[in-house]
């Protein structure tokens, strides 16, 4: 049996795939959770659950005490303003980092994204580039690595899952510019790079993870993909700029007023127009993992479990 590793996020998209992967490769799990995880279309393996979240030092200890590693996942891909992402996504990897750096040796998986390149777009990217500032505090020899995926997408996502339905009624609504290239990678196999990477000298470095299609994909390559995925020939619109803005603007102040929040905001639309969002600095240590999705396989597979779930 494989020792333990401690999970923040465990519950989420991301998060519960990975968890999976490490239950079926003799890991003992920890995770973080605010309350004992219930039903869910991934049902989380046995583990060990420490009650409390990024904001309690106790839970934190508990958490990492002893781990062979962490992989720390949570975060906001939403919030309501810049200082509630700072607050979940800065102050809370700083709480884990401390959790960490107490420890008398270990090592810290910290899942990123590709936003972080970018922090003048929006808060969401500025307050995933500050933690990952945070990370970059550690010493007292504990081993650390920065990842930053690029796109992820697959069965369980609900933040692609808005592109399926459109695909799903023959359409194809293209945010960015046409000369946009855009990385990706399945849920699966960044699942299980990251578990790959518990084994691995991380040596402080930060990396960017896709399927390894060179240069990414350009909006022509990623409709053909979807069509094949949808089968059928889908109608593409291209929004222009002006649209996306207004449309985000829109899309805030009436969720502002409703007392909710949204993920499309005028800084996700900046995000969305963006041109480079291929991944670089490629994390070349394991020559034993290669992807196993390609991007019509990988949009085959979601839309199937889409459609068999209903979310469709």
């Amino acid at each position: 049996m494989a020792g333990v590793v401690a999970v923040t996020g465990a519950t989420g998209f991301i998060g519960t795939h990975v968890v999976r992967e490490l239950a079926g490769r003799g890991w003992k799990v920890r995770i973080l959770t605010r309350r004992i995880p219930g039903s869910h279309f991934f049902p989380l393996p046995r583990v060990e659950a420490v009650i409390g979240d990024l904001a309690d030092p106790a839970a934190l200890r508990q958490l990492v005490a002893g781990a062979d590693a962490v992989i720390h996942l949570a975060g906001v891909v939403k919030a309501p303003s810049a200082e509630a992402f700072h607050r979940a996504n800065v102050m809370g990897t700083r709480a884990v980092v401390e959790a960490v750096g107490n420890q008398p040796k270990g090592r810290l998986i910290h899942v990123s994204s590709l936003a972080a390149r970018e922090p003048r777009l929006s808060d969401y990217a500025r307050s995933k580039s500050e933690s990952e500032d945070e990370v970059r505090k550690l010493s007292n020899g504990i081993d650390w690595i920065i990842i930053r995926p690029s796109v992820v997408y697959g069965p369980g996502d609900q933040e692609t899952l808005g592109f399926f339905q459109g695909a799903n009624c023959g359409i194809s609504i293209i945010p960015g510019p046409r000369d946009q290239r855009i990385s990706f990678i399945y849920i699966n196999d960044l699942s299980r790079k990251i578990n790959l990477l518990i084994e691995e000298q991380l040596g402080g470095r930060t990396c960017e993870i896709d399927d390894k299609k060179p240069g990414g994909y350009g909006w022509p390559e990623i409709v053909a993909s979807m069509s094949a995925a949808a089968g059928r020939r889908l109608i593409s619109l291209h929004l222009p700029a002006t649209a996306v803005r207004i449309a985000a603007h829109a899309n805030a102040a009436m969720h502002r007023v409703a007392g909710g929040v949204t993920i499309f905001t005028p800084g996700k639309a900046r995000e969305l127009r963006h041109s480079d969002w291929v991944a670089r600095a490629p994390l070349e240590a394991l020559s034993n993992w290669e992807p196993r999705h390609r991007l019509a396989e990988g949009f085959e597979k979601t839309m199937l479990w889409y459609r068999s779930v209903g979310w469709l």
